[in-house]
């Protein structure tokens, strides 16, 4: 169903993503995308934090706020559009939502009115999720809802020891946003409403795998440089020192400085329709440059996530690929 929907939408087909995923090896993340690379490239570093904790080193808000408190939980908060069917709930489609930084502050500003006294403070951070501070650990766990577009998210909500006081919370602000200025807002302007605050990455995961001893000999986080738009992207290579580029178009041809080759990773946030003219701008001025230079040499390794998938491609590899390697549409392979 959703590789006929795109396909009707007529999306341009992108040759360059298309031999990148063709040709790169492809791995399922069951831990997620923000487990992988806390395996592959931290050396064991953030092993007793959660991911919300990860992100909020790019959020100096909440680390002036933590400062003076004992214990700061955090919670990233995405703002998300449920669908309500008869007997289930759905994440619309389209319902992972990017609030604009005055709609983000003014949910901000209201929360701490209408919360006071609650324990929980929320941060505005200008990228899709927001963050949300606790006084006290909440011992829960519940998953990224971007698994959960256009389906029914159950199996991803809040569960754990504390996790009925947390969905209380979900369910307070859930009251909340219905009916909020912003989201008459954001209606008006034919978009669509927050109707819940998903939260999650509370929790330290536990490793995916053990830490390869190599890591601590040679850390590979100088080495790194990640493309991408995303709250957790930026704490990560807040706390590593790696450079965290926004995925903004054109993509400045000036790299890490000269030294070893080092690796790229591209975090794509595919939403549910695509804009041609952005797809275009992507594969000409990003996924094009990045391959020419790994046949350069500039990289050993280029990385593309997206979903709950990495594909990955070797500068080692390169001239071994068969010619007759063809690819299909990206869509069928990122979408379908």
């Amino acid at each position: 169903m959703r590789r006929q929907l795109h396909q009707q939408l007529q999306l341009p087909r992108l040759a360059r993503l298309e031999l990148w995923l063709a040709r790169g090896q492809r791995s399922g993340l069951a831990a997620g995308w923000q487990q992988w690379l806390l395996d592959e490239f931290c050396d064991g570093q953030y092993a007793q934090h959660s991911w919300a904790q990860v992100a909020a080193a790019a959020v100096p808000a909440f680390a002036t706020v933590a400062a003076g408190r004992h214990t700061a939980d955090a919670w990233l908060a995405t703002p998300v559009h449920l669908v309500a069917g008869l007997d289930t709930v759905r994440v619309h489609p389209a319902g992972l939502l990017t609030l604009t930084g005055a709609e983000q502050l003014e949910l901000a500003r209201d929360f701490a009115t209408v919360f006071q006294g609650s324990g929980w403070t929320l941060h505005a951070t200008r990228q899709r999720e927001l963050l949300l501070q606790g006084e006290r650990t909440v011992q829960a766990r519940s998953s990224d809802p971007a698994r959960w577009l256009g389906s029914d998210p159950a199996e991803g909500m809040v569960a754990g020891k504390d996790g009925a006081a947390l969905r209380r919370l979900g369910a307070e602000l859930e009251m909340w946003l219905h009916e909020h200025p912003v989201n008459r807002a954001r209606s008006a302007r034919a978009l669509l409403p927050a109707s819940a605050l998903w939260l999650w990455g509370g929790t330290a995961p536990a490793p995916a795998r053990p830490v390869p001893a190599r890591m601590a000999e040679d850390p590979r986080s100088e080495a790194l440089r990640v493309y991408g738009a995303d709250l957790f992207l930026a704490g990560l290579c807040a706390g590593a020192g790696a450079s965290s580029l926004a995925l903004e178009l054109p993509w400045p041809a000036a790299r890490q400085s000269a030294g070893a080759p080092g690796d790229a990773i591209v975090h794509w946030q595919l939403g549910p329709a695509p804009d041609a003219a952005s797809l275009q701008a992507l594969e000409q001025q990003l996924i094009a440059p990045l391959m020419l230079q790994l046949l350069r040499g500039d990289w050993d390794s280029l990385t593309l996530l997206a979903g709950d998938g990495a594909v990955v491609l070797r500068r080692n590899g390169w001239r071994v690929w068969k010619a007759l390697t063809r690819s299909g549409p990206w869509w069928e392979r990122l979408l379908g």
